[in-house]
């Protein structure tokens, strides 16, 4: 007769029922997540209560399951957040006219975000800045503010360059 107590005991019988009824468990689990989704707002919200509540009283569990997480799904995370920064650029591009102002450049990957008025490191740089902003946060906070074309223009690296070392771009001399 089995020992029901037995911890060993209890582990191999879940493994062996797990095995023969993987597809039934899994399928419920499924449906069961669908159901979850389309529960109504206010199941919804009990139920992310609960798994508030369950975080705050197992911290150090709850950091565990991110971390894995995280590292199980890593490059899937990479590739979103590569995928979305480059569809901002995009969407930035195409907001701005999609070729430089100066030249008519329309290769994307050459083409940036240049400030009018020269005056991006006070613009963006002040002694209370944590971080720089640049690249996928300017554009974040140009879509955000949407995107002002008075203090910002498209141009590509060479003439952005030139018009920061020598005051002006070298098309226009």
């Amino acid at each position: 007769m089995a020992n029901w107590q037995s911890r060993s005991f209890r582990r191999r019988y879940a493994k062996s029922y797990y095995r023969k009824n993987r597809r039934r468990l899994l399928e419920y689990d499924r449906t069961t997540r669908i159901a979850r989704r389309k529960a109504s707002p206010k199941k919804r919200r009990a139920y992310n209560r609960r798994i508030q509540r369950w975080k705050q009283l197992h911290p150090r569990k709850w950091k565990l399951w991110r971390l894995k997480w995280y590292h199980k799904n890593r490059g899937k995370l990479r590739e979103k957040g590569r995928e979305a920064s480059v569809a901002l650029k995009r969407a930035v591009i195409a907001a701005y006219g999609g070729k430089c102002k100066c030249c008519g450049e329309k290769e994307e990957s050459f083409l940036c975000v240049d400030h009018v008025r020269n005056d991006g490191k006070r613009h963006f740089g002040g002694p209370n800045r944590k971080y720089r902003m640049a690249g996928s946060i300017l554009y974040r906070w140009l879509k955000k503010k949407r995107f002002p074309k008075k203090r910002f223009q498209l141009l590509c690296c060479n003439c952005n360059q030139g018009k920061k070392i020598c005051g002006v771009c070298p098309h226009k001399k």
